[in-house]
């Protein structure tokens, strides 16, 4: 008995705290083939770079983000190739803490957590989220209007802020993570299928002494999502504002930008059918001056079957648009579909094809000028 008390001392004293659960998991997207092709006439009415007929083939396996690069070399073209690490712990009282960081895996790739990098505490209450991850505007466009934005057809230049197929930037600037900016969420718990979400991302503020004013960015998004049954739906609203230090005599450029996502989606058991429209409005001033001008006024609208068979999933969008900030008399069209297929080997392992395009058009007093970007790729994912 004295043996057992004094072992179970001697334990106590040197008793460790309980520590967090952590897991490693990760994805790899090795694209055996892929090619991108790039094409465009005349930019006189404003769409597009003075690039004709410019082709990329490639094959790689540290991949990231859309199709060929320059050298050939290809990126990712269905995965985002990541190493994952998560942590939580149970704080009792039904709270419980989890800590993320989210590695990108590409060649240029330096720092750890250079994609996400978050601990949120979740309990009866809901949750709160801080640190750096993907806005909602980011995760409903890229959940809803394509089966992959790393390849052409997808509407991902809407998150970046670029004109998508082009490689026009929008202006009012990227709705996607915020680099030392720090974000703030909170979700409602799940009431009936309903969830309500809001973050906020402050930027850092910068205020030379020699000038006058404060270089800073900020960003709100709200989100309101529902799903019970067969039926899904989400609305997402965005906004963002930035402004660059002045001068003691001038004030500083400044940018715009507002996004509104619609999404809705019903499971007809063979097959899932959604809707989804993207709306953005961006302004800019420049340096000194007071007025904004509309640099894009564009929306789309996406529809896409998702069509299960086995171990063989089909995947097809098409969408198509305009965009309104045109100067009078000039019509600027969108339009890109994306076609994919995927065949499960395992749980964890995916061999997929995939093609899709992105199209602007103007026309302008019977002069029309486009570019178009088209991409095809196959590969084999596998999770972890």
């Amino acid at each position: 008995m004295k043996k057992h008390l004094i072992a179970a001392a001697v334990a106590g004293a040197f008793a460790v705290p309980a520590m967090a659960q952590v897991t490693v998991s990760g994805t790899l997207d090795v694209t055996a083939y892929s090619s991108q092709k790039l094409s465009a006439n005349a930019s006189a009415v404003g769409v597009g770079a003075a690039q004709v007929g410019v082709k990329r083939y490639g094959t790689g396996i540290l991949q990231g983000h859309g199709g060929p690069s320059a050298t050939g070399e290809a990126t990712g073209s269905f995965a985002t190739n990541t190493l994952n690490f998560t942590a939580t712990e149970d704080l009792g009282g039904g709270l419980k803490v989890t800590a993320y960081l989210n590695q990108g895996i590409t060649q240029t790739d330096g720092a750890l957590a250079t994609r996400d990098r978050w601990i949120s505490m979740a309990g009866g209450f809901g949750s709160f989220q801080v640190g750096r991850f993907a806005s909602h505007i980011n995760n409903v466009v890229a959940a809803w209007t394509a089966g992959t934005t790393n390849t052409q057809g997808s509407l991902g230049g809407f998150i970046t802020g670029t004109l998508p197929g082009t490689s026009i930037a929008i202006g009012g600037g990227s709705f996607s993570r915020e680099t030392n900016k720090p974000m703030i969420r909170y979700s409602t718990p799940n009431v009936n299928g309903f969830v309500a979400s809001a973050d906020v991302a402050q930027g850092v503020t910068s205020d030379v002494s020699t000038l006058v004013g404060k270089a800073e960015i900020s960003q709100q998004t709200i989100n309101l999502s529902y799903a019970a049954g067969p039926i899904s739906a989400v609305v997402a609203l965005g906004k963002r504002d930035g402004e660059a230090e002045g001068t003691a005599s001038v004030t500083g450029a400044r940018t715009k930008a507002d996004a509104k996502v619609f999404g809705a989606s019903y499971d007809l058991g063979m097959a899932r059918v959604s809707y989804a429209r993207m709306e953005r409005e961006d302004k800019t001033a420049a340096a000194g001056v007071a007025a904004f001008t509309t640099v894009f006024d564009g929306g789309t609208n996406t529809i896409r079957v998702i069509i299960p068979a086995g171990a063989l999933t089909l995947d097809a969008s098409l969408y198509d648009g305009k965009d309104k900030s045109a100067a009078a008399g000039t019509k600027i069209d969108l339009d890109g579909y994306q076609l994919s297929a995927r065949y499960a080997l395992s749980k964890r392992t995916y061999g997929y094809f995939v093609t899709g395009q992105n199209k602007a058009k103007a026309t302008t007093t019977g002069v029309s000028a486009s570019i178009k970007s088209s991409g095809s790729a196959v590969g084999i994912v596998h999770s972890f």
